[in-house]
């Protein structure tokens, strides 16, 4: 059971949706609205279908990485006072040990890369866990580059990921290739690869990277299209930057070429959106 839902969970019923003989375990997390000063709930949002798309690869992963029978996940969205229930996860596995790890591993994995943002809501209307400033802002003076010269040369990977939001007939047209500027995802890839290199030049106190790899994948959905960039190297320092430039750069260009079928009649973009662009995963070693 997969469910991203408006609907309060029933924990009941998703302990009963995966409950089978083999099972030896059941192990659930469930996360809730804790009370904090002046918060008085949340409002998740999500891209929907992008959103399932995603839990259905975790679910994927959790399966093939640990020795479990079967898992649910139900997200919940829309608004959330405290106490309430946010996402339930339940794992069943022949064995404890196996059904815990892969609990923590799905809740964790979920927490970073699925697409479902929150504000919480309060007498000050905070975002994303932050009170809003008020009065002065001051600017501290930049220390420079760091120096790495004492650490070590080691393999490094990072992944980052984004999406665009655009019109159904734009996504056909890029799938078929009746874009006038040419090969969107083509363009968009050359695009990445030559951020991923100028990351330096974009970002004033990067370290020049000897970089020596760059993927660069798009996947598309009903209502847009994801890109993930990930980049390689043996160096002193990693490789977040790169990635994220690379993802940013190709979301931008993507949009570029598009853009003439993504305006209203007034010329403006109603609809068209870049957004969740983060790292989802990075390794040293």
């Amino acid at each position: 059971m997969i469910e991203i839902t408006e609907n309060d969970i029933s924990i009941e019923d998703v302990i009963d949706s995966i409950r089978t003989a083999e099972a030896g375990a059941v192990v659930m997390f469930l996360g809730t609205v804790r009370a904090e000063p002046e918060l008085e709930g949340l409002e998740l949002e999500s891209y929907k279908d992008m959103a399932l798309e995603k839990l259905h690869e975790l679910r994927k992963l959790a399966l093939d990485k640990f020795s479990i029978i079967d898992l649910s996940i139900i997200h919940r969205i829309g608004k959330i006072t405290v106490g309430e229930d946010i996402v339930i996860i339940v794992v069943n596995a022949a064995r404890r040990t196996d059904a815990f790890s892969a609990c923590k591993f799905l809740i964790d994995e979920l927490k970073v890369t699925a697409p479902i943002w929150k504000k919480e809501l309060g007498p000050g209307t905070w975002v994303n866990g932050e009170v809003p400033k008020q009065g002065k802002i001051e600017i501290e003076r930049l220390s420079g580059m760091v120096d790495i010269s004492s650490k070590e040369i080691v393999h490094r990977s990072a992944t980052a990921e984004g999406y665009v939001t655009l019109l159904e007939p734009t996504i056909e047209s890029i799938k078929s290739q009746q874009i006038k500027k040419g090969d969107v995802l083509e363009a968009a890839k050359l695009a990445a690869i030559n951020a991923v290199k100028q990351t330096p030049m974009l970002i004033p106190l990067c370290h020049p990277i000897p970089i020596t790899g760059v993927d660069v994948n798009f996947k598309f959905f009903d209502t847009g299209l994801k890109v993930s960039c990930t980049v390689k190297a043996d160096y002193k320092t990693g490789v977040e930057m790169e990635a994220l430039s690379g993802v940013n750069c190709a979301l931008l260009t993507i949009w570029d070429m598009v853009k003439y079928l993504e305006k209203d009649e007034a010329g403006q973009y109603p609809t068209t959106r870049i957004h969740d662009i983060r790292v989802i995963r990075k390794e040293k070693g």
